[in-house]
């Protein structure tokens, strides 16, 4: 929610210096139009431009093409640019974001469809956090888990050294390998 209400007003704030700049009469208010259009979900940027195509047309048809161009450059430069630096990667679901449009829009029309984006990201969010999917250690929570692990090795070690019977070959071999990834993992040789 937090990227498109950013993304809407990025958008709201360069349209109206560029239809203010290709001669627009009312450059703030087609500039909020088409950027509340643009959250239409599927055709939201094809209304967008027909918008600002028609209120530029009060002033001519030479400003009605020109805010229609200006409308398509911010709406690419959004969605090409700004999106992408916003949604990394694949973290955004675009096919749960679909499937809900189809059945929310089946099921409550219009609503459904501008009320599914929001709760395709809801129900990832909830999904991410239920997977812990995106948790990111900071180096100091990994410093401090790899003491602890070095401890629990060497308590390990321990216990398999002070068998009266020799442990099995296996055990020891085990034990050595986790002891290198320790090693290696704390920057020792």
């Amino acid at each position: 929610m937090r990227s498109e209400v950013f993304q809407t007003l990025l958008a709201g704030a360069l349209l109206t210096a560029l239809y203010s700049l290709v001669g627009v009469r009312y450059p703030f208010l087609a500039a909020t139009l088409s950027a509340l259009i643009w959250l239409v979900p599927i055709y939201g940027g094809v209304l967008a431009v027909f918008v600002a195509g028609i209120i530029g047309w009060f002033t001519g048809w030479q400003t009605a093409v020109l805010a229609a161009l200006v409308t398509v450059l911010v709406l690419v430069i959004m969605e090409y640019v700004v999106q992408r630096r916003i949604y990394h990667d694949s973290l955004y679901w675009g096919t749960l974001v679909v499937i809900l449009m189809l059945v929310l829009g089946d099921a409550f029309g219009i609503i459904g469809l501008i009320i599914a984006p929001p709760v395709a990201l809801i129900v990832q969010m909830l999904v991410d956090e239920v997977l812990d999917r995106n948790r990111v250690f900071s180096p100091d929570a990994a410093r401090g888990t790899l003491a602890i692990m070095r401890t629990d090795l060497d308590n390990l070690m321990e216990r398999i050294n002070s068998f009266e019977v020799k442990a099995h070959p296996t055990i020891g071999d085990l034990a050595g390998r986790l002891e290198r990834l320790v090693e290696v993992e704390q920057g020792e040789p």
